[in-house]
């Protein structure tokens, strides 16, 4: 009998591993946020600068592909040379936002949410073009779901991005896009957007928009002792290509900011580390900190740099070995 219960434990040790690893692994994605184009009349208000903060969340065992989130702080000078107020829109994708405030000079302003199929077409072209050449082999599943329901299947790999930017997708849900996340959003308009109408002053105006979003995660070689976030991928795409449609200062300046802490987790005798590797497009500097286990990068443009502004970190030095091109 004894040897009996002791073959069995040996049999579950040996087949444990294997069944941890049945459940599927973490995919999740499409929690886009930036600032949606908008027009400044060019002969009254002039964009002076733009500050973007990026934090994100405690990495930890605990945390997860839904609880966890990363902070955003945008924040906005703009110069009205008018006589008097001038009122404008101004919009921000809003794709699972939470905990959205903006304030106009001090003050908190109201939001309104609205969906503009034609932002969303606008949207997709860009991401899709930044991904293909950012990172193809890690986002292949949204670049090929977006190609297929695009209807560019039959399109030559070169040809297609610009098919895309031709195409009529705003019959597609923003939603269809992603069948490996997004799935617990609430159906609510497609696309959603939070619009505000600022009332800018005459002379200097600072625009402030602070938010959490969920991030992007695909886990890789997860198992019963590791799992997501110290396998896998994570990031965020924030959305920096509008700026360039507003009249620009001439010594307009765009400031990032980015801070990632180490993962960490519980063993026998206290707490193990492990390092954060970090790559953005574009490209920031690591600066140092005298904060142990958080990482600070940040740097400063003259103008606005890229369509997309793309934070990718990841705690397994063998994350790579999971992608194929």
């Amino acid at each position: 009998m004894k040897r009996m219960l002791f073959l069995w434990a040996a049999a579950v040790l040996v087949l444990l591993p294997s069944w941890a690893n049945m459940r599927a692994p973490k995919r999740v994605d499409g929690f886009l946020s930036g600032s949606l184009r908008s027009v400044l009349p060019a002969e009254t208000l002039t964009l002076r600068g733009e500050e973007l903060k990026v934090v994100f969340p405690d990495f930890s065992a605990k945390l997860s592909e839904i609880s966890g989130t990363v902070e955003f702080t945008a924040r906005y000078e703009i110069d009205n040379a008018a006589s008097g107020p001038v009122t404008i829109p101004v919009r921000f994708l809003a794709v699972d936002i939470r905990e959205l405030a903006a304030r106009m000079n001090g003050r908190a302003i109201s939001v309104e949410m609205v969906a503009d199929p034609a932002e969303k077409m606008e949207c997709l072209a860009r991401l899709a073009r930044h991904r293909t050449v950012f990172m193809p082999e890690l986002y292949k599943g949204f670049l090929s779901e977006l190609r297929k329901r695009a209807g560019l299947n039959d399109v030559p790999d070169s040809e297609w991005l610009s098919g895309l930017e031709k195409a009529d997708m705003s019959g597609l849900k923003f939603k269809d896009l992603y069948p490996w996340g997004l799935r617990d959003v609430k159906d609510e308009a497609d696309f959603q957007a939070a619009k505000l109408d600022l009332a800018l002053q005459p002379g200097r105006n600072v625009l402030e928009v602070v938010y959490r979003q969920r991030m992007f995660v695909d886990e890789k070689g997860h198992g019963y002792f590791s799992h997501w976030p110290a396998k896998g991928f994570t990031g965020v795409d924030y959305l920096l290509y509008p700026a360039a449609s507003w009249r620009r200062a001439k010594d307009f300046r765009l400031a990032i900011r980015v801070e990632v802490p180490d993962y960490h987790h519980k063993i026998l005798f206290g707490t193990s580390w492990h390092k954060a590797h970090i790559r953005c497009d574009p490209a920031l500097k690591e600066v140092a900190t005298d904060k142990k286990h958080l990482h600070l990068l940040e740097d400063h443009f003259a103008g606005v740099p890229a369509d997309f502004l793309t934070v990718l970190i990841w705690f397994d030095e063998k994350a790579f070995q999971y992608l194929s091109p």
